[in-house]
């Protein structure tokens, strides 16, 4: 899971774009393969929105090589055929020489880094009586939450955000994530119990407090 960034430790939503997951980060090929179209591109259009780090040496991260079958020489392990900035078999080259970077060596389009987990949380507005089912990232503060909140509610930055449990109830720190706020992530136990995910779902309570914040 994954999203747009903007600083390396954010995570976001894999997709069905021109992104691609590779090692711990997402990278953006839409650029890449609308200035190199062509049979090129097309095994990266095909990998969009799969995790390719497979096609890499995980100690280098340049390209996995194997032995091709067919010719019986060591050449770069390319499953869905030959891509961008990859060189032909048999020229030893470690990427097409045309390029001064190889794509997958190019930071500038890392736009995200995968989660470690995703867990759900479950909104409920306490002045619509609205409830609302966010899947997010355990990375994530609710600060973030927040923001993918927006597309349920316009004026979410309205709201104080509280949770109650066996501890009382208590506002929460919109900087902190649900882990540091006290709202652990009971998957793995539910887990050892043959227990289904969506057997119990955390909810976090949403109080008017404010005007109402423009919305875009």
């Amino acid at each position: 899971m994954w999203r747009p960034m903007t600083v390396p430790t954010t995570c976001g939503y894999l997709s069905s774009t021109r992104r691609i997951a590779l090692h711990t980060s997402v990278v953006d090929l839409s650029d890449l393969v609308f200035l190199h179209a062509g049979p090129l591109a097309q095994p990266l259009i095909e990998a969009a929105g799969t995790d390719i780090t497979h096609w890499f040496d995980p100690a280098t991260h340049g390209l996995r090589r194997h032995i091709d079958p067919k010719t019986g020489t060591l050449a770069p392990f390319v499953p869905l055929g030959r891509f961008i900035h990859c060189p032909p078999a048999g020229s030893g080259a470690e990427f097409d020489p045309a390029a001064e970077v190889p794509w997958w060596l190019d930071d500038s389009l890392v736009v995200g880094a995968l989660t470690r987990k995703t867990r759900s949380v479950r909104l409920l507005n306490m002045l619509t009586q609205q409830e609302t089912a966010l899947e997010v990232c355990a990375e994530e503060t609710l600060d973030e939450i927040q923001q993918r909140y927006l597309d349920h509610n316009a004026h979410s930055g309205s709201y104080a955000w509280k949770r109650t449990d066996a501890r009382g109830s208590r506002f929460l720190d919109m900087r902190r994530t649900l882990e540091a706020n006290g709202v652990p992530d009971e998957d793995r136990t539910f887990d050892s119990l043959s227990i289904p995910d969506d057997f119990y779902v955390p909810t976090l309570h949403l109080y008017f407090a404010d005007d109402l914040t423009a919305s875009a």
